[in-house]
């Protein structure tokens, strides 16, 4: 609700209080999430061109929390989602901040197992929200060729929490 309603406006290359404000408020929400098991924040801006006829005014950026596994942390499980949207959008709570706050609550809960069970992760999680995928893919595009070049093989997983529990597009 706070994400959805505090950070509207979220396009990526556009220097606006909603879409830096919804990254940041996710990245520290992962950080006390996963709490006690080391989390790093990592941004990686890249270049993006924008809407036809909106030139852009800054960088658009992903957003990525990794948790170190501890059995195989050269094993890597990515859990992402976009958190960008259309400036007209009115579904942009749907698409996509549906799937950040799922990414949200499985951090919680796997922080909270962990906690409970005095135990950590065997493999290595990245929680990722990837920018301007509304423009195009660009964002998880940038990441698997730029961000995670070369470490593609280290991949065991994917989970992509795109416009989850939702029939959409919502009308």
């Amino acid at each position: 609700f706070t994400m959805v309603t505090r950070y509207q406006h979220r396009e990526a290359g556009y220097s606006e209080s909603g879409h830096d404000g919804f990254a940041t408020y996710w990245a520290q929400e992962m950080t006390r999430d996963l709490q006690g098991f080391s989390p790093q924040v990592y941004t990686d801006t890249f270049h993006v061109n924008g809407w036809q006829g909106k030139p852009v005014t800054s960088h658009a950026f992903n957003v990525e929390v990794t948790v170190p596994g501890v059995t195989y942390p050269g094993q890597v499980v990515v859990i992402g989602c976009h958190y960008d949207g259309e400036a007209s959008s009115t579904q942009s709570a749907n698409d996509d901040a549906s799937g950040c706050a799922i990414e949200l609550g499985v951090a919680q809960a796997m922080g909270n197992y962990w906690r409970t069970h005095h135990v950590a992760p065997a493999r290595t999680l990245r929680f990722v929200i990837f920018d301007a995928e509304e423009q195009g893919l660009y964002g998880s595009f940038h990441y698997l060729n730029n961000t995670v070049n070369g470490d593609v093989p280290n991949i065991v997983a994917m989970f992509n929490e795109e416009q989850n529990g939702i029939a959409y597009p919502l009308r």
